[in-house]
């Protein structure tokens, strides 16, 4: 197992996390993440998910050291936090077993989108959270021979930007019912 992880600066942030959290800030906007998309309505706590209930029974210091022990310790009995490079394989994790399962940037170079989600689908809690950051823009030294084999992969043909868009959004509708559950929309 490759661990790709700063384990000092994972600490420095889960630090302004908890910060951020225990003041309630407002979620960064435009002006700082000027690319970022899609807007939001509004860029204030989001108190309507994150009650003062909420933050009370998540933010306890225990908890928190839990957190931190974990970070420090990935990959070990007893900690809450692993790197699997077999993800998108249903017995790499336990089933149910996951709280928040997010990627940035990953998903975009995943070659079996529905095998992907599915697999998540069963490893997530029925009351856990799935957030993904996927990036549909072209990145890497190698996007003019992507195009080619997106088109090959997929089976479609549209705009590189589109056949990744439909086959995710094909890929996150079908996981539930493989799975045999469903995703819960959260917020508002």
């Amino acid at each position: 197992m490759v661990e790709h992880a700063n384990i000092e600066r994972n600490d420095r942030v889960l630090t302004e996390i908890v910060s951020l959290f225990r003041s309630r800030e407002a979620i960064p906007g435009e002006a700082e993440f000027p690319e970022v998309r899609p807007l939001l309505p509004s860029y204030a706590f989001p108190y309507e998910v994150l009650t003062d209930a909420t933050l009370a029974a998540v933010m306890t210091l225990a908890r928190i050291d839990r957190i931190r022990a974990s970070l420090r310790h990935q990959n070990r009995a007893g900690s809450m936090i692993a790197y699997r490079t077999r993800w998108f394989d249903e017995s790499a994790v336990e089933r149910d077993s996951i709280d928040l399962l997010f990627s940035q940037a990953v998903l975009e170079h995943v070659d079996d989108l529905p095998a992907t989600y599915q697999a998540m689908r069963l490893w997530v809690k029925p009351e856990g959270m799935v957030s993904h950051q996927i990036d549909f823009r072209c990145h890497n030294h190698r996007a003019a021979l992507e195009w080619p084999l997106a088109v090959l992969r997929l089976g479609v043909e549209a705009h590189p930007g589109q056949a990744v868009v439909s086959a995710q959004s094909r890929a996150v509708l079908d996981a539930p019912a493989a799975a045999g559950g469903a995703w819960v929309r959260g917020g508002g």
